[in-house]
Parts: C-alpha cells; sequence; structure tokens
C-alpha cells in the first residue's frame, strides 16, 4: 500500500513496485511532462531553499534513491515488502513498465557522469533507444538545449544536474518541454558512480580489483551511511522538540 512519509523537511512517496510500474506507464501515456525525483541523503535537509521546496511541490512523485532515507522507517521491512526503497527497486519496477523502444534524452553536468549512467542503463537492457546527451560542461546554450529536446520528440527525459541548478532547470523549463516523463537523478549520481568504480590498470595488475572496490565504497555504504543519518534525524528532533 502507498503511502507519503515525512523525513525531515521532505515528503517522500513509498509505494509497491507493481504500482510504480503502472505509475510509469501511465505517464509514459500522457500528453503532458510528469516529474519523478528520486533523491538520496543528501537531499533530505532541515532547511530547504524556496528554489527546492517548489520544484518537490510541483512533483509527481519523490522517491527514495538509498534505502538510508528510510531509515527512521524500517527500511529493511518495507523492502522485504515489495516497496520502492532505492534505486535498484525503482530500476527493477521501470524494467517490467512498457518502456521498451522509448526514446529518452539526457542533461548531464558532466561527460564522466554522462558516460557512466549511459552505460548503466545499456547493461540494464531496458531496450530504450537514446536520442541525446548534454552536458553543462558543453558549449550549448539553455534555449539550444530545449529545442534539441522538442526537435528529437523523447518520451523521456533524464535530468543529473546539480542540486539546486536541478531544480531551477525544472522549474524554469517545464512548460517548454515536449516530453511524457522527466526523472531527476542529480541526487544519487555520487552512489551510481560508486558503484560502476573503473578499477586503475596498476590494481587490476596486483590482482587487487575487489579491495580497491571496496575502500572506494566504504564513504557511499549502506550501513555508514544509515549511521550517519539517524544521527542527523536525531539532531533534527532534539531540535524539533526543543523549539517547541
Amino acid at each position: 500500500m502507498e503511502t507519503r512519509i515525512r523525513v525531515m523537511g521532505l515528503e517522500i512517496d513509498v509505494l509497491p513496485e507493481e504500482t510504480l510500474q503502472s505509475q510509469v506507464n501511465e505517464y509514459l501515456s500522457n500528453d503532458y511532462l510528469n516529474i519523478v525525483h528520486i533523491v538520496s541523503v543528501d537531499y533530505v535537509e532541515e532547511e530547504l531553499s524556496d528554489e527546492v521546496r517548489k520544484a518537490h511541490a510541483e512533483a509527481d512523485l519523490i522517491l527514495p534513491g538509498e534505502k538510508a532515507v528510510l531509515s527512521a522507517h524500517h527500511g529493511d521491512v518495507l523492502e522485504a515488502g515489495g516497496m520502492v526503497v532505492d534505486c535498484h527497486s525503482i530500476l527493477n519496477a521501470i524494467r517490467k513498465a512498457e518502456i521498451a523502444g522509448k526514446k529518452v534524452y539526457y542533461v548531464m553536468r558532466n561527460k564522466s557522469e554522462a558516460k557512466g549512467f549511459y552505460g548503466l542503463i545499456q547493461s540494464s537492457h531496458l531496450g530504450i533507444d537514446c536520442v541525446g546527451i548534454y552536458v553543462e560542461d558543453g558549449n550549448m546554450t539553455e534555449e539550444a538545449l530545449i529545442n534539441d529536446i522538442n526537435t528529437l520528440l523523447p518520451d523521456i527525459v533524464v535530468v543529473g544536474l546539480e542540486k539546486e541548478n536541478q531544480e531551477k532547470w525544472i522549474l524554469e523549463n517545464r512548460q517548454k518541454i515536449n516530453a511524457k516523463l522527466c526523472v531527476c537523478i542529480g541526487g544519487i549520481l555520487p552512489l551510481i558512480r560508486g558503484e560502476i568504480l573503473h578499477v586503475p590498470k596498476l590494481f587490476q595488475l596486483l590482482h587487487i580489483d575487489a579491495t580497491y572496490k571496496k575502500v572506494r565504497k566504504l564513504p557511499n555504504s549502506h550501513s555508514l551511511r544509515s549511521r550517519i543519518f539517524k544521527q542527523k534525524m536525531a539532531d533534527y528532533n532534539n531540535k524539533k522538540q526543543n523549539e517547541d
């Protein structure tokens, strides 16, 4: 059963994978743009800017991109019940949706992240077609970007920009984009990059690939991020109690 929970200053949708699958199919059949934000603990703060709040208020769905976001809401239990708790369960639900043959345009902050995320999508065998990729460190103007998107007529626009920039871009361009679904992934890109690490050739030659990956992934480990976020939540709740 789907629900919406409040995590500090953000309302997050928690729903079964089957419901998300149906929702994606519905969005892709609409004749207007639907917005889905996928967030990490780095996006959940006590004080959000007005632009971020407005962008989130206008979103159709705000989904947890990592289980640590649900640390205070028994994320493991929710996962066992088939609920969407992280980017993996989101991908699993999308994989079952009717997206084969759909066209996708990527708006990313740099070439490295664009390459990594595109590779992840390709390896997931979703059957979608990339019709364009834009990176912020390129030379295309925003007006040219919107024209390029609308000329290529993608079904889905994936936006992976820095916090604030991403929300500002959505607010300014939502009414201009001729697509059916916009998925905002800026909040989870660092986590995704951590999972698709490239092992330098030296470490491969020394046969310590696994050790290299383990050390590099430590800062993004679920257990560590959950502990840090639980403390952050405790500090937030204590502050609220003192204010009351």
